[in-house]
This record gives C-alpha cells, structure tokens and sequence, in this order.
C-alpha cells in the first residue's frame, strides 16, 4: 500500500511543474532534491512580464503525517537560505 502522503507529494510537485507551464511567460524548473524530512522536492519557477524577472522557489516535503510547502520569492530568491528554513521548519514536527 502506497503511504497517503507520498501521494500528497508527488501530486503537490506534478501540480508545480504542470500548471505553471500553461503561460509562455513562465519557466518551471526541478531542482536536486533538498533531502529534508522523509520525502522532498524543490522547483525554481521564473516569470518575466513587462521587463521584470520574479523568482519563485518551492521547497515541499514530507515528514510523518505533515505535508509542508516552504516559498520563496521576489525579483531574487535564494535556495540555500530557504532550503535552511525549511530544514528548521522539518525539525519542529514531532
């Protein structure tokens, strides 16, 4: 039997790179996996409109029964910071 919330994640993460694609004005990618919690997954998505970059970085995990979707964003984003908050927000569930 498949854990619940593995299925939340892999849903979570397929939803992330599969809706943002409909606009040719954004850029949807995977990055390496954070290895936060028991599962995880990262994705950098970049949107230009009327000559403005905005970064947008999801970091979501699973940890026991908690699902949690950590972002990140403006005109720059950086992934290691996030990737330490979401590491601190995994070591608060118990």
């Amino acid at each position: 039997m498949v854990d619940p919330m593995t299925n939340v994640l892999a849903n979570a993460g397929y939803e992330i790179l599969n809706t943002e694609q409909a606009n040719a004005t954004v850029t949807v990618t995977q990055l390496p996996d954070p290895g936060i919690g028991d599962s995880s997954q990262a994705f950098m998505t970049i949107t230009k409109s009327a000559g403005i970059q905005l970064t947008r970085i999801d970091i979501i995990f699973v940890k026991d029964d908690v699902f949690e979707d950590v972002v990140g964003g403006g005109t720059s984003a950086d992934y290691e910071t996030l990737k330490e908050l979401a590491t601190v927000a995994a070591s608060k569930i118990r």
